[in-house]
């Protein structure tokens, strides 16, 4: 594929998890609990004896938090890196452009209905996109180290 169309294909994907981002920043704070419920209802029974239902709760919004800008990272890296001199440089334009979306999801959350902005939040955020971003960078190293070795074998 050529360059120029997979970056359509990262910036599409990019903008469209940053679409879901703000959707769910949206939500009010009953939506969100709900949403948080449906979830925490269906699994919480399998680690009932290890842990309570508000620790269980707790984790599961910073699972989704950490999960969501992983998958951001990955892709913004894959867009940003068809145009970065080096990985690196990728890496570290990828943090600070989800680090700056980061910021502006939580000041989003402040104008949703009974939700709150937490810097704390804006952190977990830029580490769940600091993993997404190594996790691309080592899976195209993988790759291309599968390609040299059926390239000589």
């Amino acid at each position: 594929m050529q360059t120029k169309h997979k970056q359509l294909v990262w910036g599409f994907l990019s903008i469209m998890i940053m679409l879901l981002i703000f959707y769910f920043s949206a939500d009010t704070a009953a939506a969100s609990d709900a949403k948080s419920s449906f979830i925490v209802d269906h699994l919480y029974p399998l680690v009932q004896s290890l842990l309570s239902v508000d620790a269980f709760t707790f984790l599961i919004r910073k699972t989704a938090h950490f999960s969501i800008y992983a998958a951001l990272g990955f892709c913004v890296f894959h867009f940003v890196s068809l145009r970065s001199r080096s990985w690196k440089q990728a890496c570290w334009i990828t943090i600070f452009f989800c680090f700056c979306y980061a910021c502006s999801d939580e000041v989003h959350q402040l104008l949703s209905n009974g939700r709150s902005g937490q810097f704390s939040d804006v952190l977990l955020d830029t580490c769940g996109s600091m993993a997404g971003s190594l996790f691309a960078r080592m899976l195209d190293l993988l790759i291309q180290n599968i390609r040299k070795r059926e390239k000589t074998g």
